[in-house]
């Protein structure tokens, strides 16, 4: 037998810049400026490309995912074109669509990406682990943040609650990327636990108690306390509902309760109340929950704006990326200041793209969840079942989260939205050449 390759893909040197440019992403304020995010897009035209000369074969299923947003990605250009002299263009924005198109195909180009090097489940956890590690400087940012915030007597006399947005411009933004990626990671902890298994249950939890399964958790460990840090609600909340639901579903693919999952779920338990509760900042978040007042959020008094603005453009959708140039046709003065999205992307989704946009991403979503509870109830491999498990935490939690934020709309966070929903796809492929052919 050879020894496997060091670098886990067929496309080693592609591979591991398809890792760079993940990991650097969030750096650049989440490559949400205007400046920021075609770097982005242009570096994954370009793997893309490169990528394209020495494919592997991907399944149907495969070619459906990145033929959706190629799907949308039309939709959006008959928003800003129309069909001359047939249909005018829909948009309100002409800029604004345009570069919604652009960072739409370079998502798609993404996708396929994914699926041409993420060919293995040890190549899903060399992704996983390039997140983690990123995530975690992100969390020390956040921490040094914290200390100077305190530092400064001005500075702290200036906020009424001291949060850390690390390298993104909210503490919301810091907080929608951290808990996914802690999802991920939290799968890639159930593969450790598996694979250190043995007949004796005490050799088993020594075993991964000492084995490289304690290593992960310290990383976990501080990627939560940067996760409590952004004292971000939203974020918080999801990824706890997410957390519980995930491990409900996982129970329930199995048709049976799962002891590795429950023990998965004490120990997150444990790191979030026994040592990021005394030391992060949990007992401020509680008080912030608590101090919430629904009829004191902005996201509640647009409520009523969002509707008006569905009546108005459900149908056909305003323009992809066109809703800051729209709103102020329909707001008043109970709106103070400039508002660049809906605080939903639900809402946002289809104020700018319409039923036909709506109906494309949801046909991608839910093919993507699809396959997530397909591996969890017969997953080709352990290891496999325990990266969709982290697949489906990561999607559940953001999509909670996008009640109550636009996390969708930074590129760095929708990159890891799509690498769960992605990654199943290529996970089957790897488990089907795994599989031992039949006698």
């Amino acid at each position: 037998d050879t020894a496997p390759p060091v670098i886990p893909s067929t496309q080693p040197r592609l591979f591991l810049l398809y890792l760079v440019v993940l990991a650097c992403a969030p750096l650049p304020l989440g490559s949400n400026r205007d400046w920021a995010w075609p770097i982005l897009a242009s570096a994954l035209f370009i793997l893309a490309g490169a990528s394209s000369f020495a494919h592997r074969t991907l399944s149907p299923s495969a070619w459906r995912q990145i033929g959706l947003p190629l799907v949308l990605a039309a939709w959006m250009m008959l928003q800003l074109c129309g069909v001359p002299p047939v249909i005018d263009a829909l948009t309100v924005d002409q800029a604004a669509t345009r570069n919604a198109l652009l960072k739409t195909l370079s998502y798609t180009a993404f996708v396929y990406l994914t699926l041409q090097l993420v060919d293995s489940a040890r190549s899903a956890s060399w992704v996983i682990g390039s997140l983690l590690l990123g995530a975690c400087g992100q969390s020390v940012l956040a921490l040094v943040e914290l200390v100077s915030q305190s530092a400064d007597a001005n500075l702290r006399s200036g906020l009424s609650v001291l949060r850390a947005s690390g390298p993104y411009a909210s503490p919301n933004h810091l907080a929608g990327y951290l808990h996914q990626v802690l999802g991920l990671a939290l799968g890639l902890t159930l593969v450790q636990y598996q694979r250190a298994l043995q007949p004796n249950p005490w050799k088993s939890a020594v075993a991964f108690l000492t084995g490289p399964g304690l290593r992960l958790r310290v990383v976990i460990i501080v990627v939560a306390a940067g996760l409590v840090m952004t004292l971000s609600r939203g974020g918080n909340l999801a990824f706890l509902t997410a957390l519980i639901a995930a491990t409900a579903l996982a129970g329930l693919a199995a048709r049976r309760l799962n002891k590795t999952v429950l023990i998965l779920v004490a120990t997150v338990a444990l790191i979030d109340i026994g040592l990021i509760g005394q030391h992060y900042g949990l007992e401020r978040l509680a008080n912030r929950v608590r101090a919430t007042e629904a009829k004191q959020e902005l996201r509640y008094n647009l409520a009523p704006f969002h509707w008006t603005m569905l009546r108005a453009h459900a149908l056909t959708g305003a323009g992809a990326g066109s809703f800051e140039s729209l709103f102020p046709r329909y707001r008043n003065a109970a709106i103070p200041g400039r508002l660049t999205h809906a605080e939903n992307d639900f809402v946002q989704l289809m104020v700018e793209l319409g039923v036909p946009g709506a109906i494309c991403l949801c046909l991608f979503l839910a093919f993507a969840l699809r396959q997530q509870w397909r591996l969890l109830r017969a997953p080709p491999s352990e290891d496999i079942h325990g990266l969709a498990f982290g697949c489906q935490l990561a999607t559940l939690a953001m999509l909670v989260h996008s009640l109550v934020d636009f996390n969708l709309y930074i590129p760095a966070n929708a990159l890891v939205f799509l690498l769960a929903l992605t990654m199943p796809f290529a996970l089957t492929a790897a488990g089907d050449r795994a599989r031992p052919p039949a006698a």
